[in-house]
């Protein structure tokens, strides 16, 4: 490696390896056809608009905007509108008004619902609304759902259209206004498919304050699940059996997973008919242990372990919701993407020091900053490499930030490689202090990026004094930022949706291992009925989905039955019997702050 100065000597004394884990930002969208008019606590008013309706040459009913379709044995599938409303009571009053009604005779047989789905079709909506076609009359329905983050929360069916045995009856424009008596007037109610459910603020029960015991932890059937890396986890019930779990023929729609105060979003494939079988599973996006909030690293001090809390037997558990995907409409080159900027983070926990000599942390609590750091060290006269590997790099572009902590008083002077040519500047700053180094290039750069293995390199170019002078750096944590080709050779891809993308998108997402291929929009729906074809030449199988983008930043996660995880941990628990609240331990535990 050439020098970058010629009174330095650079001993390349390192090369570390290590594998990425995705950097998972976190939604989502909902048809389009809905607008919020008002939203306050207690009142919420929405409005309904479709420009179109039609019935396709296969006898199904088609709308524009899409709408996803309710699929009913021996009856025809009817587009309408679910929306799940967190901050809302079940017994909240519901009115709608609407404009003129247009029909549409039926020139053709109307495609009927069968009683079972194939897999990858739309399967019947898991919050389900009992009532017969022909006796239906109802153009919206508010019914309760298990609480999301501790909140009230209802699902909204909205009906637009119609049929009968001889037309089609719609309409164009529709308001609907559902009122309520909030229990929290302080909370603005969030439609999940706008905003997702990771940003919606937890409400905090009086248990979290007084340190009692959530309700779920006496529950009669319950298990603990634990996870150490973040990743789509699935159990199954020969898993669960084998590991002393009982479920005495459980009903897997009451299944609910449970991590700390919150209820998670459950996928069980195989519910509908009641009964749990040997090829049904959970589904769940698990999460390794989180640093506390607002710190400035990813890693957990004391243990990547998370603990989950499996229960059944009770309420019916909360469930990602369920829309179609299926790719109909034929989309102008600039709707169907063929990249999309992934951002990964590195940081892993090799060595520990206590940053004696950092002044300005003396007073600091002892987990509020960053102790530990890669191996090794980049000394005086030194540098280190740290392969990085990627999949499908689009094109030349990337941003790369790195956070190095200095552990000698004196000044350092840091530059940084990618691929043995020189990016961004170098870096100077004094002390055991932090130092956040940045580079990036263009796509016109000379620079390369490599599908597979790359190589990060950290140069010190102190020079090194061996009676009086000695400088060390440690690495905390790398960023990069790139443009990626949808595909994959791990069976997973997880992307956002980038700020100039709204409306119907296509994604063709390829390099899948397996046909068995799941679709998430994150933190809200399953999406269903995507199209996959098989490449023969690579053997491997690709999918074809579209989806209505209503902001920026929606989330999907596309993976093979391959890359599901299987947990760390499934220990069977005895039911709690006296309340845990009113034991009063002997004992005092005192631990460093």
């Amino acid at each position: 490696m050439p020098s970058l100065n010629k009174t330095t000597r650079i001993n390349k004394v390192a090369r570390v390896y290590f594998f990425v884990y995705v950097l998972f930002p976190s939604l989502g969208s909902s048809s389009s056809s809905i607008e919020i008019k008002v939203n306050q606590p207690g009142t919420l008013i929405l409005s309904v608009h479709l420009d179109s309706v039609w019935i396709n040459e296969n006898g199904n009913i088609q709308t524009s905007p899409k709408l996803k379709s309710l699929v009913q044995p021996d009856q025809p599938s009817i587009p309408y509108i679910s929306e799940i409303l967190v901050g809302v009571s079940s017994e909240a009053s519901l009115n709608w008004f609407s404009d003129d009604e247009a029909v549409i005779p039926i020139s053709t047989q109307l495609k009927l619902g069968t009683l079972e789905s194939p897999k990858g079709m739309e399967l019947q909506d898991n919050l389900h609304l009992q009532f017969q076609f022909q006796d239906y009359n109802q153009m919206a329905t508010i019914n309760g759902i298990p609480d999301v983050k501790r909140r009230p929360s209802a699902v909204l069916k909205i009906f637009p259209i119609t049929v009968d045995e001889e037309s089609i009856s719609w309409v164009k424009d529709m308001t609907v206004q559902i009122s309520w008596t909030p229990d929290d007037p302080s909370f603005t109610p969030v439609l999940l498919s706008k905003g997702g459910i990771h940003n919606i603020q937890p409400k905090y029960s009086a248990y979290r304050t007084m340190n009692q015991i959530p309700d779920y932890q006496y529950s009669q059937n319950i298990a603990k699940i634990i996870v150490d890396y973040t990743g789509w986890y699935q159990l199954s019930k020969s898993h669960l059996e084998n590991h002393g779990v009982s479920l005495n023929n459980a009903d897997p729609k009451t299944f609910q997973l449970w991590n700390e105060e919150d209820e998670i979003l459950l996928f069980v494939e195989g519910e509908q008919d009641g009964i749990f079988n040997e090829e049904d599973k959970i589904l769940f996006r698990g999460e390794k242990n989180p640093a506390p909030i607002n710190v400035p690293y990813k890693n957990n001090f004391y243990t990547d372990e998370n603990i989950y809390w499996l229960t059944w037997g009770s309420h019916e558990g909360l469930r990602y919701g369920q829309e179609n995907a299926f790719p109909s409409e034929d989309l102008p080159d600039w709707q169907k993407p063929i990249y999309f900027t992934q951002t990964i983070h590195i940081e892993k926990d090799e060595y520990f020091t206590k940053l004696g000599l950092a002044s300005d942390k003396v007073h600091q609590q002892w987990d509020s900053f960053d102790h530990f750091f890669m191996n090794p060290p980049v000394n005086s006269g030194t540098s280190v490499d740290y392969v990085v590997q990627l999949e499908y790099p689009a094109t030349n572009e990337f941003q790369i930030t790195a956070e190095v902590q200095g552990m000698t008083s004196n000044t350092h002077l840091i530059t940084m490689q990618w691929n043995e040519n020189l990016i961004g500047v170098a870096n100077t700053w004094e002390g055991q202090s932090i130092e956040h180094l940045n580079g990036e290039s263009n796509e016109n750069s000379s620079i390369p990026i490599y599908n597979g293995e790359n190589v990060f390199t950290l140069i010190n170019q102190e020079e090194p004094n061996e009676e009086s002078y000695y400088d060390q750096v440690y690495l905390n944590w790398v960023s990069i930022s790139y443009e990626r080709f949808f595909k994959t050779d791990s069976d997973y891809v997880h992307f956002e949706t980038e700020p100039d993308q709204s409306g119907t998108m296509e994604f063709l997402v390829r390099g899948f291992n397996s046909n068995s291929i799941y679709l998430f929009k994150n933190g809200i729906a399953r999406l269903q009925n995507f199209l996959i074809t098989e490449d023969e030449l690579s053997q491997t199988y690709s999918i074809r989905f579209q989806d209505n983008i209503i902001s920026s930043g929606t989330g999907f996660h596309v993976f093979s039955d391959l890359s599901l995880d299987t947990v760390k941990k499934v220990i069977p628990m005895e039911p709690i019997y006296s309340p845990l609240n009113e034991i009063i331990s002997p004992y005092i535990i005192v631990a460093p702050d």
